[in-house]
């Protein structure tokens, strides 16, 4: 699969973005992983931690940096929201989409996960990359 551009392509696999970015690649994938009906209570809590509904990546950062949490779990949760939003959902307001927080429960092993591959897959979804790739996506232009 490859992003194609005015000046190129970029070959788009799990493999490249392991390289360009280091992420965990090959462990369990979220396709693999059943949807709950409701969230974690400890993910509730996470996401109760905020006073608005939209959380931006600006502000996950200032939490890392104002609380001072032991639990692994928080800090997990906010690397891992802000890099979902900065990285993978694309979302145009830059804002948390909480769709993914259905996924997510207090005993996931971040590290086991395939982030990669999920990188990959939101990139097809978002047609930023294969056969059907928009025209006008912000990485077409170089």
């Amino acid at each position: 699969m490859e992003m194609k551009m005015r000046c190129g392509a970029i070959e788009v696999t799990s493999k490249a973005i392991h390289k360009l970015l280091g992420i965990p690649r090959g462990g369990k994938c979220f396709s693999s992983i059943k949807k709950l009906v409701t969230k974690d209570e400890v993910v509730c809590k996470w996401k109760d931690s905020y006073p608005v509904r939209f959380i931006s990546p600006k502000m996950m950062v200032d939490m890392i940096e104002a609380l001072n949490r032991e639990d692994k779990f928080y800090l997990h949760m906010e690397f891992l929201m802000c890099f979902v939003t900065i990285m993978v959902e694309f979302h145009k307001q830059g804002s948390l989409r909480p769709g993914i927080l259905k996924y997510i429960l207090e005993d996931m092993k971040f590290e086991d996960m395939d982030w990669c591959w999920l990188f990959v897959e939101k990139m097809k979804k978002y047609k930023w990359v294969g056969e059907d790739a928009s025209q006008g996506t912000p990485l077409q232009d170089c």
